[in-house]
């Protein structure tokens, strides 16, 4: 019985501790490996025709062409799968949905003249959801943090232009924990888990 309560005990204090630092890795396990790489940042970029991303004490700036191809690849893509399924109303009307919305971003993308807040930027997949038609795309996240990790943006950090960040992965024996940051980890751009580790 002793056992069975301290097995009880040891799920109920990691559970607690998942929950109270979230910002922290998630499972109760011991990290295993700690990796700092550099990421470069491109020291000839301006910051015309760009879209910039705010985060914390940091402003991210990419290139607009880059990302409205990216777009067009996604929306073409879109569109050919609404080709082969157009029999399929249910699907097809939901493909549809996705299209629009990606061309209408599309469409905003390319009538910037200067630069644009990527954040305003309403792209998602999914039925509609007023939370995300708000914007904060999590699709859009994912790719100005990947282009920033090739370094391939313009990086400010309060205020100052940087030409470097720090990447540390942090392993255990499930995932990975990754923060990106100039000085302070604890002052990070971005925070996200990686992959898992089996």
């Amino acid at each position: 019985m002793k056992f069975v309560f301290v097995i009880l005990l040891i799920a109920i204090r990691s559970l607690v501790f998942s929950q109270k630092n979230s910002e922290q890795a998630l499972s109760p396990l011991h990290p295993v490996d700690t990796i700092k790489t550099e990421i470069q940042l491109n020291k000839l970029m301006d910051t015309l025709n760009c879209g910039y991303w705010k985060t914390g004490d940091y402003t991210l700036y990419i290139k607009l062409q880059p990302f409205l191809e990216s777009l067009q690849m996604d929306y073409s893509g879109l569109t050919k799968t609404m080709n082969t399924i157009k029999n399929d109303s249910v699907n097809f009307n939901r493909y549809h949905v996705y299209a629009a919305r990606y061309l209408k971003t599309i469409h905003q993308l390319k009538n910037v003249e200067n630069t644009v807040d990527l954040r305003q930027v309403v792209l998602y997949l999914g039925p509609e959801n007023a939370e995300r038609n708000k914007g904060n795309s999590v699709e859009v996240e994912l790719f100005v943090r990947n282009t920033m990790e090739y370094g391939k943006a313009a990086v400010f950090y309060k205020n100052q232009r940087v030409f470097k960040l720090t990447k540390r992965t942090v392993k255990d024996y499930v995932m990975s924990n990754i923060k990106i940051y100039f000085e302070d980890d604890s002052n990070y751009a971005f925070s996200y888990f990686g992959y898992i580790n089996w």
